[in-house]
């Protein structure tokens, strides 16, 4: 290691770091890691975004904080903005975008790019230069409780196609995308993240992508680089910088190009969540078309009896006071029944938690038509065995919406036949489900065009 001064191994040291910190402003923490001890990169999360004016003069009191100590580069300020399950900057600061297997499911990469030429637009708004995404994680186990949707597909060339898309998406704006996560993460049916084994102390892990692959960008990562690489990681910080975080003036928020920017970014989303919904199975038969395409019955309106079966809000992982619980979008029965009763107004609905009660049981019973949202039901037993019940029980009279990962009922095609999954669980997301269930869209391409495998149990209809 050659010789450096206390304050110059300092500033490099510093410039190794990505730090987070609690609140709304800059506080006294974060304060002191920028200028004492010379921390280059802030992460934020969902516990530092109130509004949108507060967002800009957040990025921009701390890169002026760095500018005032000194620093030779501004800081790089990260987020988690994936979209869909993800969303650290939600509505109504920002347009909600699809995430990454709802974008798969629409079965058109160039969703990929425009998406992520939005995201990028509305970080750099914000004064964030680089996002913590995308995912590339190929979800080749179903029962995977971490990564799911985040992924786009459990085929490995698919993933490929639409990471790279979004990537390009990224460049294009100007913005940082950082892939995630290395060595993988999909092929899991337990959390792998343990404390005191983490990946990146391993050689064994960060050695194929400098070797092997001959990366030679930055890898972000929980240690760092000591002895020897320190000078190396530092140069690939800077340039890094040098291209993302070029020094600027330092402008408020333009809260009617934010407006303008969101209305636009609005009718791209809503476009794609109608493209993404996937009806898997249907008994209540199909019509074709003027355009030929292939369209659902228009659900009765008002006067028919129909039930919405919803699962109560249940608690969801997270990184420790992240927020990331919020951004992870819980389930969200009163903006969904409200959803559904702008073209029903008589919709009774039943929150469920395990099993129902005698008389939800009997207003179920009696419903014309039963309309059942579930959450990971290949994860919870109990939404699982409550899906399968009333599959026996209503036949045709049940309509199941996986509102996350589309496995829930894939391989139930004998009790349940009427089975439409939307991939995230967010309001537009399940408002293009509702769209289609009352005749106002038609999906965007062959049923069942599903980003995931199972092809063999899924009655997709052609």
């Amino acid at each position: 290691m050659p010789e450096w001064s206390e304050e110059v191994l300092k500033d490099i040291v510093g410039q190794l770091f990505i730090v987070g910190f609690h609140g709304y402003i800059a506080n006294d923490n974060i304060k002191e890691l920028i200028t004492k001890y010379r921390v280059g990169s802030v992460v934020l999360f969902q516990r530092n975004v109130q509004n949108a004016t507060q967002l800009r003069e957040l990025t921009n009191s701390l890169q002026q904080i760095a500018r005032d100590a000194g620093h030779s580069h501004d800081l790089l300020i990260a987020i988690d903005q994936e979209n869909g399950l993800v969303t650290r900057i939600k509505p109504p600061i920002a347009t909600q975008l699809p995430g990454a297997m709802t974008l798969a499911a629409t079965r058109d990469p160039e969703n990929a790019y425009m998406t992520a030429c939005a995201t990028a637009q509305t970080l750099k708004a914000f004064g964030i230069n680089m996002n913590y995404g995308p995912v590339a994680d190929v979800n080749s186990e179903p029962k995977n409780p971490v990564i799911g949707v985040r992924s786009p597909s459990d085929k490995f060339d698919l993933v490929g196609t639409y990471v790279s898309r979004q990537i390009k998406g990224f460049e294009k704006i100007g913005v940082a995308s950082c892939v995630k996560h290395w060595p993988g993460h999909g092929d899991t049916s337990e959390d792998q993240i343990l404390a005191k084994l983490p990946a990146s102390l391993n050689p064994l892990a960060i050695r194929p992508l400098r070797q092997h692959f001959k990366f030679k960008g930055l890898i972000i990562s929980d240690c760092l680089e000591m002895d020897g690489n320190m000078e190396e990681s530092l140069e690939r910080v800077n340039i890094l910088k040098s291209k993302y975080a070029p020094r600027a003036a330092l402008f408020p928020i333009n809260l009617p190009e934010l407006q303008r920017q969101n209305e636009e970014q609005e009718r791209l989303a809503s476009q794609i969540y109608a493209k993404s919904t996937t009806v898997v199975r249907s008994s209540l038969g199909v019509t074709t078309t003027s355009s030929g395409i292939l369209q659902l019955p228009k659900l009765p309106e008002d006067g028919t009896k129909i039930v919405f079966l919803s699962p109560k809000k249940g608690s969801v992982g997270g990184a420790v006071e992240s927020g990331e619980e919020k951004t992870r979008v819980p389930h969200t029965p009163k903006e969904y029944i409200n959803l559904l009763r702008t073209k029903n107004r008589d919709i009774k609905h039943i929150e469920y938690d395990k099993a129902l009660s005698r008389h939800d049981s009997k207003s179920v019973d009696d419903a014309e038509i039963v309309i059942l949202a579930t959450r990971n039901a290949i994860i919870n037993t109990e939404q699982k065995a409550l899906g399968l019940h009333w599959g026996k029980k209503l036949g045709e009279r049940l309509i199941v919406i996986a509102t996350c990962d589309p496995y829930d009922f894939m391989e139930d095609a004998e009790l349940i036949k009427n089975y439409i999954t939307i991939y995230e669980p967010t309001i537009p997301a399940f408002q293009a489900a509702v769209n289609l269930l009352f005749g106002d869209i038609e999906p965007g391409g062959p049923f069942g065009s599903l980003p995931v495998g199972h092809e063999i149990l899924i009655q997709a209809i052609h």
